[in-house]
This record gives structure tokens, C-alpha cells and sequence, in this order.
């Protein structure tokens, strides 16, 4: 997956990730299910498909290659953020809980986002707001695993106080729905920001070019003529080219593969942004709530379609969602996004039970120092 924490080098992570490709796409059996055909053909069927994956391995290895030799950049492409980064993303740069949460202090933080719908929302007095100025616990641990932990319990409670509110103009049911979501969310990254860089001129000439019966009239193709330069073109190549490329390894006819990534990253490595959306109360999958949960459960990796009310920019350049959670852990927890999605709608005490679950095999032996 050629993630780096803090930047480090890896000479193998091309190498993990076509394995990974392999293991994920080697079975055959989905591909050749429904053809009518014999067994020997199946056979040969299931070769061939499996014999096009490595060689667009091996192109999109060797394409990746080629792009950072360009830009003399040899950086994994995705960074994880660590705990310090992800509290200061997700809490701003104070730990402390604010004593007027009406003030908004735009730090860049998810709960000062929060803060600002509601100021501009709703009126003080609110449960969720009352929650936020009154009730939230100072943030005081020194160790940024427990502080992290305290965060996302302090997004599934204010979740609920969010989804009390309500206002005609405004979605807070689904706002409430992506805080959840928030907290059962625990890896985020950012691309490594590569430099812009172009390949050396590629150049036809006159020679290069078949014409029938183009060398029977001698006289008329000298060595000079036959050198003229016909066409020349420069291949440039954008800064998310390795992201797109990685994305896009299947298809090798594609010119800029980095063009279909904002699509690709909605909803499964991006959240909507909370401050840009939820201007109705439609949903993005059929204009249905209960649509959108199913999707999410039933295909996990397909992108949220966008609306007129639901937007994905993402000016932080940081991502990280419970869906790719979900497939990082899929071996320890195989059923997560059926079980978060199942208890949306239940009481605080039922999601804080899943949630310590979770927690418990995510966290592993840092669990126990949280619960001391």
C-alpha cells in the first residue's frame, strides 16, 4: 500500500503493494462464474485473466518508476499522519474543553467545524451545544493514544446530541451520521506532494511513418528529408499521477489517471466536508437514508454519488474514513461496518459497547493503558 510513517524510506512498498493486488484479485472464480464454457476452458480462461494482472502490475510498477526518476523523488506516496497530527485535525490545537462553544475559533479542527454549524444554525441552548460548552471533560492526558481515544468517545456521544436537533434548512441527522462515523474512524493519511514534472520530447519523424510504396521512389526520400521532425510532444505528469496510477492500475489506455480520483475518494477515503453540505434533507444515494447505509454496507468501495446539498472538498488534504478502517482490520473484525451501521440508530450504552469492542482489537495493548 506504499504507506510511510513519517516519510520513511521503503525500497520494497512496490513490491508489497503488487503482492497485495495479486492476493486481492488472484481469485478467478468471480470472473469466470458465469461463462458457459468446459472445464478446460474455464481453465485457460482463469490463466488469461490472471496473466493480464501482472503484466498491468508490472506496467504500473514500471510507470511509477519512470515518474519519480522524473521528478527525482523517491518519497512513498501516502504519509500517515501520527497521534499529534490526527488530535490537532480532529480537536484543534488545544486540548482543553472551550468555555462559550457560541464563540466559533476557526482552528481548522472537525469540533470547531461542529461549533460553527451549530452557532449558525441553531439557537444557544441546545443539548449539543450545552455539550459541547458545559459538559465535555478537559482533554488533560499527556499521552496523545489516550487523548485520541477520549476524542472519538467524545464524537459518538455528541452525535447523539446532534441528531436531536433539527432545523428545516438544514440535515442533522446527517451530519449527526458522519460525527459517528468520526468516531470508528482511526487511520488518516495524506499524499506525499510530489513536484509537476515533464518527460524528455518525444519526437516523430518523416521516417518514422509508414506509406505504402514510399521507398520505391528513391530520389525523392533522401537521408536529410527522411530525418524532418513530423510531430513532437512532451508527456507531463501532475503531482497525485503515482496516486491516480496506483488507482488505476487495471487500465493502462488512460492518460491522466489522476482525473477520476476526486470521484474515486467520496465517501470512501473522504468524508464530506460538514461545513459545505447537508443544505437538504436528501441523501446522496437515491435521495434515501436507508439507501445510503445499505450501500455503504453492500459496496463498501463504490464512491458516494454527489448532490446538490453534499460536498467532498477536502482543504485539509487529509484522509481517512471507517470504511477503509473497516478493510484494514477486515481479518480481526470481518463484520465492522455491518455492526457500526446496524447500531446508528440505537442508545448511547448499545454504541458504547461496540465501540469499546472495537477499540479493544484496533487499540490492542494500548487498550489496557486507556482503561486504566
Amino acid at each position: 500500500f506504499f504507506f510511510s510513517s513519517r516519510r520513511r524510506h521503503t525500497r520494497c512498498s512496490g513490491v508489497s503493494w503488487a503482492r497485495r493486488c495479486v492476493q486481492e484479485t488472484g481469485s478467478n472464480e468471480e470472473s469466470t462464474q458465469n461463462l458457459k464454457l468446459d472445464e478446460t476452458s474455464l481453465t485457460l480462461q482463469s490463466y488469461g485473466i490472471q496473466d493480464q494482472r501482472v503484466q498491468n502490475l508490472v506496467i504500473t510498477v514500471d510507470k511509477i518508476k519512470h515518474n519519480m526518476i522524473l521528478s527525482k523523488q523517491f518519497d512513498p506516496p501516502f504519509v500517515i499522519l501520527d497521534e499529534k497530527e490526527i488530535c490537532k485535525m480532529l480537536w484543534g490545537n488545544n486540548s482543553q474543553g472551550r468555555e462559550n462553544s457560541r464563540r466559533p475559533k476557526d482552528d481548522g479542527s472537525i469540533r470547531d467545524e461542529i461549533v460553527s454549524i451549530l452557532f449558525e444554525k441553531l439557537q444557544s441552548g441546545t443539548a449539543a451545544d450545552n455539550f459541547l460548552s458545559k459538559e465535555v471533560k478537559p482533554l488533560e492526558s499527556e499521552d496523545l493514544t489516550i487523548r485520541l481515544y477520549q476524542i472519538r468517545k467524545v464524537f459518538l456521544q455528541l452525535s447523539q446530541y446532534i441528531r436531536q436537533c433539527d432545523c428545516e434548512t438544514y440535515n442533522f441527522s446527517a451530519l449527526a451520521d458522519i460525527v459517528y462515523f468520526y468516531a470508528f474512524t482511526f487511520n488518516y493519511f495524506r499524499a506525499f506532494d510530489y513536484n509537476n514534472c515533464a518527460s524528455p520530447e518525444i519526437i516523430l519523424r518523416k521516417c518514422d511513418i509508414h506509406e505504402p510504396n514510399k521507398y520505391e521512389k528513391i530520389d525523392e526520400n533522401t537521408a536529410s528529408q527522411e530525418e524532418e521532425k513530423v510531430l513532437g510532444e512532451i508527456r507531463r505528469y501532475s503531482n497525485q499521477f503515482i496516486w491516480g496510477q496506483l488507482v488505476g492500475w487495471f487500465k493502462q489506455t488512460v492518460d491522466k489517471p489522476q482525473a477520476s480520483l476526486s470521484e474515486g475518494r467520496r465517501g470512501t477515503v473522504s468524508y464530506p466536508s460538514l461545513t459545505d453540505s447537508f443544505r437538504s434533507k436528501a441523501y446522496p444515494y437515491k435521495g434515501t437514508r436507508n439507501n445510503w447505509l445499505q450501500m455503504i454496507v453492500k459496496k463498501p468501495g463504490n464512491m458516494w454519488p454527489t448532490g446538490d446539498s453534499w460536498s467532498y472538498k477536502n482543504d485539509r488534504k487529509v484522509y481517512g474514513t471507517m470504511l477503509l478502517d473497516s478493510f484494514l482490520y477486515k481479518e480481526a473484525l470481518p463484520h465492522w461496518l455491518e455492526k457500526v451501521i446496524g447500531k446508528i440508530d440505537d442508545n448511547y450504552e448499545s454504541q458504547l459497547q461496540l465501540f469499546e469492542e472495537i477499540n479493544q482489537v484496533v487499540m490492542g495493548k494500548d487498550y489496557e493503558k486507556v482503561k486504566q
